[in-house]
């Protein structure tokens, strides 16, 4: 590797947040738990179930007009 950094060291940045986790409030562990628990609680009932098949995409009429789009695979 060449030019990775401006000089001869690497940079010391200070643009991180920082919370006391045992701590009352916001950025506590038992605040991120119960935060995460309410997302969970809320979020899990409106899932739905679904059905997932893999089709060849020159072939497959299941979605005729219809425009489906995915990530190609990656080659190394």
């Amino acid at each position: 590797m060449r030019n990775t950094f401006g000089r001869q060291a690497i940079p010391m940045v200070w643009d991180f947040a920082e919370a006391n986790i045992i701590a009352e409030g916001t950025g506590s562990f038992a605040s991120g738990i119960n935060q995460g628990y309410k997302v969970l609680k809320q979020g899990l009932p409106a899932i739905n179930k679904c059905i997932v098949k893999q089709f060849d995409a020159q072939s497959q009429n299941l979605s005729t007009n219809k425009v489906i789009s995915t990530d190609p695979p990656y080659y190394d």
